[in-house]
C-alpha cells in the first residue's frame, strides 16, 4: 500500500467526503472504515483519509465538468 505522505486532508474534507460516499460510493466508504477505527496518528489511517478525499474531490470535479457542458448545450 502506498502512502501518501504529502497530501493531508483537513477534517472538513474528511467529514465531507465520508458523506459523499455515503451516498454515491459505498465501496470508498466500506474501504475508509476498515481504518477508521485506528489512532489519528496512524499512517495507515491518514491514507485512508487522504484515498478518501481523493475519490470525493475527483468525482466532484467530473460532476461540475458535466454539468457546465449540460448548461452550456442547453
Amino acid at each position: 500500500m502506498h502512502i501518501d505522505h504529502a497530501f493531508r486532508p483537513s477534517t472538513d474534507e474528511i467529514r465531507c467526503a465520508i458523506l459523499w460516499a455515503l451516498d454515491h460510493d459505498r465501496a470508498a466508504l466500506v474501504e475508509h472504515r476498515t481504518y477508521a477505527h485506528l489512532n489519528l496518528l496512524s499512517p495507515l489511517r491518514r491514507a485512508a483519509d487522504a484515498r478518501l478525499v481523493r475519490r470525493w474531490l475527483e468525482a466532484s470535479a467530473v460532476s461540475s465538468v458535466m454539468t457546465q457542458s449540460l448548461a452550456m448545450a442547453a
